[in-house]
């Protein structure tokens, strides 16, 4: 049981860790789209 356990946890963590890589990546995609001009003063 504690084998099977670990390994759904580790699904689960490696799932969660893509999907919020994804949202990550989408959310900067949309940002990029919606503010076309890069900010130029850093």
């Amino acid at each position: 049981m504690d084998s099977a356990l670990d390994w759904v946890f580790q699904v689960l963590y490696g799932i969660g860790l893509l999907f919020i890589i994804g949202c990550g990546i989408i959310l900067m995609l949309l940002l990029q789209k919606k503010n076309p001009n890069r900010r130029k003063d850093d």
